[in-house]
């Protein structure tokens, strides 16, 4: 999906704007598989649904499952998650997903894989409309402009309507699931709304969808369109687009600050603003730490020690309160430069005294709460009198010295990826701290499947001599094999990842023919209208 070619590069982060809804169902009351529209009732479509499966004894046995299908589509039962919301004899949901019928984001990218300019680009982004999940950020070589939009299938359901058509279900629906759209099913009234400029039925044009063109530079960082940047925030749009006037994440305000700093940091010439790229997106930055440690340990660190009455992490209550010593904890952070790079040491600490301090209400936690005039500075002062950042502190250090890591022990000792039976250590962490370079697990520090963080990047310029690209894979199906401990890459996509080692990309030809690591797979035809491969 990200990439670029001779005349225009582009990446994607992720959405906030809703791409299903639900629909309450008004049932009949003899028969559950009919529901109502507009006083009339309207049946349900069953569907089944055949598989074969395994019995005990190992034979094959067909199992067949019935589902049902409304105008609004598929009938739901969220019953798991909450008796109210499963299907009863009154009320079922059904969920309505725009991209159901989108198809158009495979033909987006062949388009744009042949686009010779940005303004080619975003036209072909406007007609098509098929992003499913994604925002866009583009530059061209030929154009001295960023563009960056959040044009996508989207439902079309104005904040008018979605206000109009709460149904029975609504209030106690939101209080749990607030950013999910839930929608009165019995009234035709409360349908998407079709408008003949959309690309498809009852989804947003893409007219009347965020984008932007600066001479500076746009940014997303997974944060609303709102922030793409903040000379110019982007309002005004329904709320099913994603929030306005809203706190950034600390990874969001540090990504800005990243930005403007290579764009105000020394010569814009494409090659000297990609090398300034390049360190600044991979160097491990703390911003929650560069902010707020200084305060923290001048408030906390003036005692050797915590009485530790509750882990607000664990929610474990300690009777009669526990004497933590905190004196290694202080020294250690007084040291540590604010950073997760693979050789640091003191990171272990703030990330176990942040996990618990995000705990805390963002208005309780901050003297100066956040201001839509001022999205990159606040909220700010940390609210150190606060008993509850002390607690989280001594709590934090309870947690390791529990554990069978050091105070001390340096970054990449702990967090690490595996790659044929060695421990590749690694650098980052997680977003909620303010790491700008993601490794993250919810449940520690090593990575493994269910792991996120940075995957594929790309740094793209264009100077006299064309397109110049610098990737990284953080990962891939190589990588995987080793997993297994099956052998051992001395060069694999993880190893130059964390050695930080960018690949300048061939995509010129001749770089091609000259890449000594260059294989040729060709596929010939047989006879028989298989296919087989020589290299």
């Amino acid at each position: 999906m990200i990439g670029f070619n001779e005349h225009v590069a582009w990446s994607h982060t992720f959405s906030t704007a809703q791409r299903f809804g639900l629909f309450e169902l008004a049932l009949d009351s003899a028969q559950p598989t009919t529901y109502q529209v507009d006083g009339t009732s309207e049946a349900m479509r069953p569907i089944s649904i055949t598989i074969e499966t395994r019995d005990a004894e190992g034979n094959s046995v067909p199992v067949t499952r019935t589902l049902y299908r409304t105008r609004h589509g598929p009938v739901i039962d969220l019953g798991s998650l909450n008796k109210a919301f499963g299907w009863n004899a009154s009320t079922a949901l059904a969920i309505r997903d725009v991209n159901e019928n989108n198809f158009r984001a495979l033909r987006t990218f062949f388009y744009w894989n042949q686009s010779q300019s940005l303004n080619e680009f975003s036209d072909i982004q406007r007609r098509e409309v098929g992003m499913h999940w994604v925002n866009t950020a583009a530059v061209a070589g030929n154009d001295g402009r960023a563009w960056y939009n959040d044009i996508g299938a989207r439902p079309n359901v104005p904040d008018e309507l979605r206000q109009r058509c709460i149904p029975t279900l609504g209030d106690a629906f939101a209080k749990v699931y607030s950013f999910i759209l839930l929608l009165d099913g019995s009234r035709s009234a409360c349908e998407w709304i079709t408008d003949p400029r959309a690309t498809q039925t009852g989804a947003v044009p893409a007219v009347i969808q965020p984008e932007l063109f600066r001479e500076d530079y746009v940014a997303n960082m997974n944060d609303s369109y709102w922030s793409s940047n903040l000379q110019h925030p982007l309002e005004g749009y329904p709320s099913i687009m994603g929030a306005e006037r809203s706190p950034l994440t600390l990874r969001t305000r540090l990504g800005h600050h990243i930005a403007q700093s290579a764009m105000n940091k020394g010569e814009r010439t494409p090659n000297k603003l990609s090398k300034r790229v390049r360190i600044a997106v991979l160097d491990a930055r703390v911003y929650s730490a560069e902010l707020f440690k200084k305060p923290v340990l001048a408030h906390i660190c003036r005692k050797h020690y915590v009485m530790l009455e509750h882990d607000s992490l664990t929610d474990t209550t300690f009777l009669p309160s526990r004497r933590i010593n905190i004196s290694d904890a202080c020294r250690i952070l007084g040291k540590w430069p604010n950073s997760g790079n693979a050789a640091d040491r003191g990171g272990l600490i703030w990330d176990a005294f942040w996990a618990r301090i995000e705990r805390i209400p963002k208005v309780e936690l901050y003297h100066i709460p956040f201001s839509p005039s001022a999205p990159l500075e606040t909220p700010n002062a940390l609210n150190v009198h606060d008993p509850r950042v002390t607690q989280a502190f001594g709590a934090g250090v309870l947690a390791i010295s529990a554990s069978k890591l050091a105070m001390d022990a340096s970054r990449g000792s702990y967090l690490y990826a595996r790659n044929g039976g060695y421990r590749i250590p690694l650098y980052g962490g997680c977003p909620i701290a303010g790491y700008f370079a993601i490794a993250c697990d919810e449940n520690g520090y090593e990575m493994t499947r269910t792991s996120y963080g940075n995957s594929y990047m790309q740094v793209v310029s264009f100077g006299k001599e064309g397109v110049e690209a610098y990737t990284l894979l953080s990962h891939g199906l190589r990588d995987a094999l080793f997993e297994s401990g099956q052998t051992r890459d001395t060069d694999s996509n993880l190893r130059r990842y964390a050695n930080k080692k960018w690949l300048l990309f061939p995509f010129r030809e001749a770089d091609i023919i000259l890449d000594p690591k260059l294989k040729r797979t060709v596929l010939y035809p047989d006879l028989d209208g298989r296919q087989s491969s020589r290299r």
